[in-house]
């Protein structure tokens, strides 16, 4: 049986980092233009961490999909495949993105540490959750 594929998050995340950057830079303009130098310096700082939460975002998981026995979990790092009875709980995060809520895997990877995944409900998530024991 071939892997079914999860939606995730982080996709959908790192593409907001450009239009943040455009957003602070007129946000810093605007404050410039009024004569509120502080606040405009502080919206440059500002700029100046949207690097770091890039690639925060892109050490995120890629891709994930499932199998009736693994999670699979690609990332910039590699892949791993989590034992479905790994997955200790599928919570909601009260988040809605692209029209689906996010829900919240929480899992043990290989080392046995604690690991969270973010998933875009669906009949995907649905499905993974049936299946897990």
């Amino acid at each position: 049986m071939s892997p079914r594929q999860l939606p995730i998050a982080s996709r959908s995340l790192r593409w907001l980092v450009g239009p943040s950057a455009l957003l602070i830079l007129y946000a810093s303009w605007q404050y410039a233009q009024a004569g509120a130098y502080w606040e405009a310096g502080l919206q440059l700082l500002m700029l100046l961490l949207l690097p770091v939460v890039y690639r925060k975002l892109s050490q995120l998981p890629a891709q994930a999909s499932f199998t009736p026995d693994q999670l699979l979990i690609e990332s910039a790092t590699g892949a791993e495949a989590i034992p479905l009875s790994d997955i200790q709980a599928i919570d909601s995060t009260f988040i809605w993105l692209n029209q689906r809520g996010v829900f919240r895997v929480q899992y043990l990877d290989a080392q046995r540490q604690p690991q969270t995944l973010l998933a875009l409900g669906g009949a995907a998530l649905a499905d993974l959750d049936r299946r897990r024991p």
